[in-house]
């Protein structure tokens, strides 16, 4: 039987601030893009219903 190569593999986790920075731009360019898609007269409209969500939303805590 052949020996096989291991190798270790060190992960660097980001600050938890960085981490949810960064998770907070991914959701935001998300929507972002959906919203683009959508036809002009329901942009606006759209983009206020998402930001009444997030102001009330409290999964941060």
């Amino acid at each position: 039987m052949r020996k096989k190569n291991l190798f270790k593999v060190k992960v660097n986790k980001p600050d938890e601030e960085i981490l949810e920075k960064l998770i907070a731009q991914s959701i935001a360019k998300t929507t972002m893009l959906r919203i683009n898609k959508l036809p002009q007269n329901q942009r606006l409209s759209t983009l206020e219903e998402m930001l009444r969500r997030l102001k009330t939303a409290d999964f941060l805590e």
